[in-house]
């Protein structure tokens, strides 16, 4: 929750925290302090959350502004997203809220903002992979070999012409010292380049201290 905010609403002193945020980009920020049981209403239903105020001014303009609600809530409101349907589900006390993210996205509001919904990383990765089969990518890849023993493999196109795959195993044959199959082929960096190099006058003489 921006400090702005958290002033306009006035809800009294915050608690300590030590915990450290990570934005989006990259940079490291500690927040003000946690503002605890928040009643949030979404719709009908209605939850508890802690808000971690960070010292920065919310940017919305208007009666819209922008919080940003973490995997606790998630978890505590029970959210599921659909990512083929683009549906997103809230349930609490046996009530059900759902939202299409597909259709709200092609609304704008009255202020001409557009607002989408992040997606968490893990939760594509697990819809990518329940919707990824082995036989799924047997239409499309195929494997190949750059020795006769057949211990080197690689993954191909199965639709190159037969010409295009000779020139594409050929490359791949004179660098295939670049490919790693396993740790122990990886030749990695020579110490030297990337030692730490402390640069002194000429008369000093480097001591041990003890």
């Amino acid at each position: 929750m921006p400090a702005s905010i958290y002033r306009s609403l006035n809800f009294g002193d915050l608690e300590p925290t030590w915990m450290t945020i990570q934005l989006a980009n990259r940079s490291i920020v500690q927040p003000l302090g946690v503002l605890e049981d928040v009643l949030v209403q979404v719709n009908e239903l209605i939850f508890l959350a802690d808000f971690y105020v960070l010292g920065m001014e919310d940017e919305a303009s208007g009666k819209e502004s922008t919080l940003i609600l973490g995997g606790p809530f998630l978890m505590t409101a029970r959210i599921k997203i659909d990512v083929h349907a683009g549906m997103l589900s809230m349930e609490f006390d046996d009530t059900l809220v759902q939202f299409n993210i597909f259709e709200e996205m092609k609304h704008l509001t009255e202020d001409h903002s557009l607002f989408g919904i992040d997606l968490l990383d893990e939760i594509v990765e697990e819809y990518f992979q329940l919707n990824s089969s082995s036989e799924d990518m047997e239409n499309y890849l195929k494997y190949a070999y750059l020795d006769k023993e057949q211990q080197l493999s690689v993954v191909i196109a199965n639709n190159l012409h037969q010409e295009h795959e000779d020139k594409l195993l050929e490359v791949l044959r004179q660098h295939k010292r670049a490919i790693g199959w396993k740790l122990s082929n990886l030749p990695g960096i020579n110490p030297s380049i990337c030692m730490h190099r402390i640069l002194m006058e000429e008369e000093i003489k480097p001591i041990r201290q003890q």
